[in-house]
């Protein structure tokens, strides 16, 4: 069936279906992000520099811990992030430009 006939078939049926339907795919996209987040896992290890977004905004850190699905992430700041695999990104790392108050140039 073509895309466009399918979606002319949705339109027609009532609310149970659609529920049905919805039940449906969800099982489908959960399936799929676990296939994609288990062969992600393989390539994380702890100490790796990652980067992930979160609702808009960019996070780069170092992996401090990896569980089953996710890893433990510690950002420039301090803060921890409980991040999926399929949402890290490896990243060079690159040494920071800021100065910590009271450090002396040497």
């Amino acid at each position: 069936m073509i895309k466009e006939e399918l979606l002319r078939e949705i339109l027609k049926m009532d609310t149970s279906d659609l529920v049905a339907i919805n039940r449906y795919l969800a099982g489908i996209i959960k399936q799929n992000r676990k296939i994609e987040n288990s062969s992600k896992a393989f390539e994380f290890q702890v100490g790796d520099h990652v980067s992930f977004e979160n609702r808009g905004c960019a996070h780069t850190g170092s992996i401090i811990k990896v569980k089953n699905i996710k890893a433990i992430v510690e950002t420039e700041f301090g803060h921890h992030w409980d991040v999926p695999f399929r949402m890290l990104t490896k990243t060079p790392v690159c040494k920071s430009t800021f100065k910590v108050a009271g450090e002396i140039n040497k």
